[in-house]
């Protein structure tokens, strides 16, 4: 959790990272034959602080039923899950078909 990718090395494909240690600063090269990027998993929340509830990782804290600390304020997104869930399912299966071609 404390290491950043710097770079990622590889003529054709990838083959390695260049990483670095955000706490002691040093760095390193991870071999590795494949990388999945995160866009990350900071909640962009910091305009309603104040106005809506948030948990400990700065969510918007909801109940059972979607409903946020402010009537008529909820977090139901099941279209972006559906799709995220749905997209997931797309490139693990893809994946499964490349590598079956390969062996």
């Amino acid at each position: 959790m404390d290491t950043v990718v710097d770079s990622v090395e590889g003529a054709e494909k990838v083959e390695s990272l260049a990483i670095r240690n955000t706490k002691t600063g040093a760095a390193a090269s991870l071999d590795v034959a494949g990388l999945f990027v995160s866009i990350g998993t900071e909640p962009q929340t910091a305009f309603v602080r104040g106005f809506l509830e948030l948990n400990e990782w700065e969510q918007v804290k909801v109940d059972l039923n979607m409903a946020s600390s402010v009537p008529g304020v909820s977090d139901a997104c099941p279209k972006q899950i559906a799709t995220a869930v749905g997209t997931g399912v797309h490139a693990a299966l893809s994946v499964q078909e490349y590598l079956s071609r390969l062996t």
